[in-house]
């Protein structure tokens, strides 16, 4: 036998002679491998493998006889799992506590709103206690809890797919999931895939147990399957071009890509200066309402005052372009004193050239908003494809054999958009959650915050649901 690194051989010859046969391989670079000795017979020592097959078929038939009665307490065990699991839980968690020989000392972390809750529940134990509430201190890092309205609180799983907030920053769920839900359905783009996403979302909410984080993801696509249904008729995709019918928007994606990739970067626009002023109003906490308009709000208007600029002869207001330009000017101008504001003593004049470097580097800024585009490229991919195959679709449809013919327009018509839905639909999940990641967080968001994980039991296989549910 052979393999990559030597030639395994048998070589049988007298006892005599191995000495002789050893001395002969040795140059060739030979390899004597001992094997065990028995002590018997090769035909004894085959009828035991024999033997130890039969032993190890039979324990294994045992085993699986013992798995089929344990996986009828299925259930049981898991429950058991759970119960214990919190038990060893609670365990550990006393042990951290500072125990002395008539008191105990804890110490954590609680919501503000919880505090009086705390309270009354410790008075009630009838233990003798002194209880303290107090702010975080310099070089505490706080947990941070994101409380959000039940309407926005399923998107939160996005925002902590990228990252916590710290302590004391903006949790942008509420104002990101909009945004997410617009680029989805605009990604998507089709009535029909929508419908279909929609009551598929609406069957696993019903019928299928889920976690608590499963069931929020299940939430946040059916949010967008409505977001779809509604680009959808705006775009006038349905099933692609099945049913023919008028864009509410008045734009089709496949004959005016051009009004449909001004869309996605004007959505772009939006969204990023959106981002500029949740920046202010972070920054404005610190340093004030006047340093911040200073700061972001004179680097808002110079980019706006730009766009304008660029823009002015396709939006009607190239007859204003001296005034446009007289104004971008004086926007450059409020850059550099808002750079100016920001420091003190002679560190001023260095605001100068900070500010003429901000400015070359709104470069930056105008990327991150044609990065928008790509949600054009997947509303006409998807459009496009739909049409293709409703166009096989109605070659088949149209056959002489109008039987085989409507049989195979079918089976295309269910596994064609069946996978141009499951392809565009990672699409429109992936892309739009990118353009919050990084264009959009990247105005003001920094994350790295760890999120507040209450004392709590914590169960894998068991859902608790109160007796009136059950």
């Amino acid at each position: 036998n052979q393999d990559q690194r030597a030639v395994r051989v048998a070589l049988f010859a007298r006892a005599e002679n191995v000495s002789e046969l050893s001395a002969m391989l040795a140059p060739s670079g030979f390899t004597q491998v001992t094997l065990p000795a028995y002590g018997k017979s090769v035909a004894v020592r085959i009828d035991s493998l024999h033997k130890q097959l039969k032993e190890f078929v039979a324990e294994r038939e045992s085993l699986l006889r013992a798995v089929e009665e344990l996986a009828g307490k299925r259930l049981q065990l898991q429950a058991a799992y759970d119960y214990f699991y919190n038990e060893r839980f609670k365990l550990s968690v006393a042990s951290g506590f500072a125990v002395g020989s008539r008191t105990f000392y804890l110490e954590g972390w609680i919501r503000t709103k919880d505090t009086e809750a705390l309270r009354k529940k410790v008075e009630e134990s009838g233990l003798r206690h002194y209880l303290e509430f107090r702010e975080p201190v310099e070089g505490e890092e706080p947990p941070s809890s994101l409380e959000n309205h039940p309407v926005v609180s399923p998107f939160e799983s996005l925002l902590l797919a990228f990252s916590c907030p710290q302590y004391n920053e903006v949790d942008p769920t509420a104002v990101m999931a909009p945004f997410f839900l617009v680029f989805f359905g605009f990604a998507l783009g089709d009535a029909g895939y929508g419908l279909v996403l929609g009551l598929l979302c609406l069957a696993l909410l019903k019928f299928l147990p889920m976690t608590n984080a499963g069931r929020k993801l299940t939430v946040v696509f059916l949010a967008g399957s409505v977001a779809t249904i509604i680009m959808g008729l705006g775009l006038g995709g349905f099933f692609g071009d099945i049913i023919i019918f008028k864009p509410l928007f008045g734009i089709n994606p496949v004959e005016q890509p051009i009004p449909l990739l001004i869309l996605a970067v004007g959505m772009g626009v939006v969204q990023s200066f959106v981002g500029l002023a949740i920046s202010g109003i972070m920054y404005s906490r610190e340093a004030g309402i006047i340093a911040a308009l200073l700061r972001d709000g004179a680097y808002a208007l110079f980019l706006l005052l730009a766009i304008l600029a660029l823009a002015k002869d396709y939006v009607g207001l190239g007859a204003y372009g001296d005034i446009i330009t007289y104004a971008l000017i004086g926007s450059v101008i409020l850059v550099i004193i808002g750079s100016m504001h920001e420091r003190k003593g002679l560190k001023k004049l260095l605001g100068i050239p900070a500010a003429l470097y901000k400015i070359y580097n709104s470069i930056g800024f105008f990327g991150d908003v044609l990065s928008y585009s790509r949600l054009m490229a997947l509303a006409l991919g998807g459009s496009v494809m739909g049409s293709v195959v409703n166009q096989f679709v109605r070659q088949f449809a149209a056959s002489p054999n109008p039987l085989l013919g409507y049989l195979i327009a079918i089976i295309i018509f269910v596994f064609g958009h069946a996978l141009n839905l499951a392809l565009n639909l990672l699409s429109a999940y992936v892309h739009p959650s990118r353009l919050q990641y990084l264009e959009f967080f990247g105005k003001f968001f920094e994350g790295g915050g760890r999120p507040f994980s209450p004392l709590k039991v914590k169960y894998k296989y068991t859902n608790i649901i109160s007796k009136r549910e059950a």
